[in-house]
Protein backbone atom coordinates (compact mmCIF):
# COMPACT_ATOMS: atom_id res chain seq x y z
CA UNK A 1 0.00 0.00 0.00
CA UNK A 2 1.40 3.39 -0.95
CA UNK A 3 1.70 6.13 1.62
CA UNK A 4 2.69 9.76 1.83
CA UNK A 5 4.86 11.01 4.68
CA UNK A 6 4.15 14.32 6.32
CA UNK A 7 6.18 15.83 9.12
CA UNK A 8 5.21 13.39 11.86
CA UNK A 9 2.45 11.15 10.47
CA UNK A 10 1.72 8.86 7.58
CA UNK A 11 -1.32 9.15 5.29
CA UNK A 12 -2.12 5.93 3.42
CA UNK A 13 -3.94 5.85 0.09
CA UNK A 14 -7.05 4.54 1.88
CA UNK A 15 -6.95 7.54 4.20
CA UNK A 16 -6.65 9.85 1.18
CA UNK A 17 -9.72 8.24 -0.42
CA UNK A 18 -11.68 8.86 2.77
CA UNK A 19 -10.41 12.44 2.83
CA UNK A 20 -11.59 12.98 -0.76
CA UNK A 21 -15.03 11.58 0.06
CA UNK A 22 -15.28 13.97 3.02
CA UNK A 23 -14.31 16.93 0.80
CA UNK A 24 -16.97 16.00 -1.76
CA UNK A 25 -19.54 15.59 1.01
CA UNK A 26 -18.56 19.01 2.40
CA UNK A 27 -18.77 20.61 -1.07
CA UNK A 28 -22.20 18.98 -1.53
CA UNK A 29 -23.42 20.43 1.77
CA UNK A 30 -22.13 23.89 0.84
CA UNK A 31 -23.87 23.68 -2.56
CA UNK A 32 -27.12 22.55 -0.91
CA UNK A 33 -26.99 25.50 1.50
CA UNK A 34 -26.46 27.90 -1.42
CA UNK A 35 -29.41 26.39 -3.30
CA UNK A 36 -31.60 26.59 -0.19
CA UNK A 37 -30.62 30.25 0.20
CA UNK A 38 -31.59 30.96 -3.43
CA UNK A 39 -34.91 29.13 -3.03
CA UNK A 40 -35.68 31.11 0.13
CA UNK A 41 -34.92 34.33 -1.73
CA UNK A 42 -37.35 33.33 -4.49
CA UNK A 43 -40.07 32.24 -2.06
CA UNK A 44 -41.36 35.80 -1.60
CA UNK A 45 -43.87 37.16 -4.14
CA UNK A 46 -42.23 40.60 -4.33
CA UNK A 47 -38.73 39.18 -4.81
CA UNK A 48 -40.01 36.84 -7.51
CA UNK A 49 -41.60 39.86 -9.21
CA UNK A 50 -38.28 41.74 -8.98
CA UNK A 51 -36.41 38.82 -10.56
CA UNK A 52 -39.03 38.67 -13.31
CA UNK A 53 -38.70 42.40 -14.01
CA UNK A 54 -34.90 42.12 -14.13
CA UNK A 55 -35.21 39.17 -16.53
CA UNK A 56 -37.48 41.14 -18.85
CA UNK A 57 -35.87 44.58 -18.58
CA UNK A 58 -32.19 43.76 -18.02
CA UNK A 59 -30.30 46.12 -15.73
CA UNK A 60 -32.51 48.44 -13.68
CA UNK A 61 -31.74 51.16 -11.18
CA UNK A 62 -33.41 51.12 -7.78
CA UNK A 63 -35.60 54.09 -8.68
CA UNK A 64 -37.03 52.23 -11.71
CA UNK A 65 -37.59 49.11 -9.62
CA UNK A 66 -39.50 51.21 -7.10
CA UNK A 67 -41.93 52.21 -9.87
CA UNK A 68 -42.29 48.68 -11.23
CA UNK A 69 -42.72 46.89 -7.92
CA UNK A 70 -44.77 49.58 -6.16
CA UNK A 71 -43.27 49.42 -2.69
CA UNK A 72 -41.47 51.91 -0.50
CA UNK A 73 -37.70 52.40 -0.61
CA UNK A 74 -36.89 50.61 2.65
CA UNK A 75 -38.93 47.55 1.66
CA UNK A 76 -37.21 47.44 -1.73
CA UNK A 77 -33.80 47.72 -0.04
CA UNK A 78 -34.69 44.79 2.21
CA UNK A 79 -35.72 42.64 -0.76
CA UNK A 80 -32.68 43.63 -2.81
CA UNK A 81 -30.31 42.78 0.06
CA UNK A 82 -31.79 39.27 0.23
CA UNK A 83 -31.52 38.83 -3.55
CA UNK A 84 -27.95 40.15 -3.66
CA UNK A 85 -26.88 38.06 -0.63
CA UNK A 86 -28.32 34.94 -2.29
CA UNK A 87 -26.23 35.66 -5.38
CA UNK A 88 -29.24 35.88 -7.72
CA UNK A 89 -28.79 39.60 -8.31
CA UNK A 90 -25.67 41.68 -8.83
CA UNK A 91 -25.60 45.26 -7.52
CA UNK A 92 -23.49 47.89 -9.24
CA UNK A 93 -23.08 51.31 -7.66
CA UNK A 94 -22.88 54.25 -10.05
CA UNK A 95 -22.34 57.44 -8.13
CA UNK A 96 -25.43 57.66 -5.88
CA UNK A 97 -27.52 55.17 -7.89
CA UNK A 98 -27.51 51.41 -7.52
CA UNK A 99 -28.15 49.33 -10.64
CA UNK A 100 -29.28 45.73 -10.39
CA UNK A 101 -28.98 42.88 -12.85
CA UNK A 102 -29.59 39.13 -12.73
CA UNK A 103 -26.59 36.92 -12.08
CA UNK A 104 -26.92 34.56 -15.05
CA UNK A 105 -24.23 32.22 -13.68
CA UNK A 106 -26.27 31.69 -10.50
CA UNK A 107 -29.44 31.07 -12.55
CA UNK A 108 -27.59 28.46 -14.65
CA UNK A 109 -26.22 26.86 -11.46
CA UNK A 110 -29.76 26.63 -10.08
CA UNK A 111 -31.11 25.11 -13.32
CA UNK A 112 -28.27 22.59 -13.44
CA UNK A 113 -28.89 21.60 -9.85
CA UNK A 114 -32.47 20.60 -10.68
CA UNK A 115 -31.57 18.71 -13.88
Amino acid sequence: MSSLYFSCFTLTSLDMIGYNIDIHRYEGVVLMKKIINVCKALSDETRLLIVSKLKNEGELCACKLLELVECNQSTLSHHMKILVDSGLVIARKDWKWVHYTLNIEKIIELINFFK
